[in-house]
């Protein structure tokens, strides 16, 4: 475990493609796809900034405590397209491994409100959509789970 005190050091390490976590690994400093580092919640779709906006007397406070990059540092890589949604499919992901029950168990956390979601809600088209995406995850728990 490397640990990363500084914003520019933090984003510096992002920008080489390593996984950077802080809060005790459950939040992961991210990079999207304009320019902006967030800390995403990994059990959730919740972000926040890296930290205070630019030209308040907060923009050199982190948004989180104790940043490092894991042992393997760049081994799993996810990038977010665009952070508003879910369904977008906006995930590049490169894995050899490290994060993977994690990972796993995330989506099986996925496949079960999915599923919840299109066996109580009532609109035709809400329910197939979440049948849609349930499959879709569970497909790519499946292709991953069976990965060495």
């Amino acid at each position: 475990m490397t640990p990363l005190q500084t914003i520019p050091e933090i984003k510096q390490a992002v920008d080489a493609g390593n996984v950077v976590r802080c809060d005790g690994g459950g939040y992961e400093v991210i990079k999207d796809s304009i320019g902006q580092y967030l800390i995403h919640h990994i059990g959730s779709d919740y972000y926040i900034g890296l930290h205070g906006r630019a030209g308040t007397k907060y923009a050199e406070k982190l948004n989180g405590r104790g940043f490092f990059i894991p042992n393997g540092g760049n081994t799993m890589k996810a990038t977010r397209t665009n952070p508003a949604s879910w369904a977008d499919n906006g995930y590049t992901l490169t894995m050899n491994g490290h994060d993977r029950q994690m990972l796993l168990g995330a989506l099986q956390r996925q496949i079960r409100h999915h599923e919840h979601k299109a066996a109580t809600l009532k609109t035709p088209g809400n329910v197939k959509r979440h049948r849609r995406t349930a499959e879709a995850v569970a497909e790519i728990y499946n292709e991953l789970y069976t990965c060495n």
